[in-house]
């Protein structure tokens, strides 16, 4: 057996809402899991609303810009009044 590094940490444990999928957990189990679940939900909420708000970079609309189709196209290029 390898020998330990001083002050080296333990493996983390996992805990059994993750070791398993939700349909082979205990009704107990689920709940708990489902728990977390809504409350990291609410805390990701807000930094992703945070996120969503901000500006896209210069560079990006450029690209946008570059990639937009020309005027009187659709965007699948082809004529917007179905015209062969």
């Amino acid at each position: 057996m390898a020998k330990r590094e001083e002050g080296a940490k333990e493996p983390a444990a996992k805990s059994a809402a993750v070791q398993k999928p939700l349909k082979a957990m205990t009704p107990a189990e689920r709940e708990e899991a489902l728990t977390r679940q809504r409350a990291l939900g609410k805390q990701l909420k807000p930094l992703w609303d945070d996120i969503a708000k901000e500006p896209l970079p210069d560079d990006f609309l450029n690209i946008l810009k570059d990639m937009a189709p020309e005027d009187g196209e659709g965007a699948d290029g082809d004529d917007p009044t179905g015209a062969p």
